[in-house]
């Protein structure tokens, strides 16, 4: 009786154990997936700063992230900037739209589906 009360004991430790690990490996994707976002991030800036980035176009890519594959994407879109203001102010208004830069990150575990996003703006450039 005392063998059999401890075995099921046993399996419920066990499978906590394992819930546990499977929790920290996910956290630990997660987390590498929000570094490499910033990484890219950072590296689209740098290239909006030296006017060589394309607002145009779309890119999608794969990466291993923690020995895992993963597909990355990066979409451009733009937004009119629409205020309502008087004729003059509006010829003034030298901005008239910004960029909305999306990048995302997905990979499959456990047949689900798992994404991270990170976004950030861009003004276009006085000219």
């Amino acid at each position: 009786m005392t063998i059999s009360i401890l075995s099921i004991g046993i399996i419920f430790i066990l499978r906590s154990f394992l819930n546990i690990t499977d929790a920290l490996s996910l956290v630990s994707r997660k987390v590498n997936a929000i570094k490499f976002l910033e990484e890219k991030i950072s590296e689209v800036e740098e290239e909006v700063k030296r006017g060589v980035f394309d607002f145009e176009d779309s890119k999608e890519g794969e990466v291993i992230l923690n020995n895992y594959p993963c597909q990355w994407k990066l979409e451009v879109k733009t937004h009119p900037i629409e205020l309502e203001l008087e004729e003059e102010q509006q010829e003034e208004l030298k901005i008239k739209e910004f960029k909305d830069v999306i990048l995302s990150v997905f990979w499959q575990e456990k047949n689900k589906e798992r994404k991270e996003v990170l976004a950030t703006y861009f003004l276009p450039a006085e000219e």
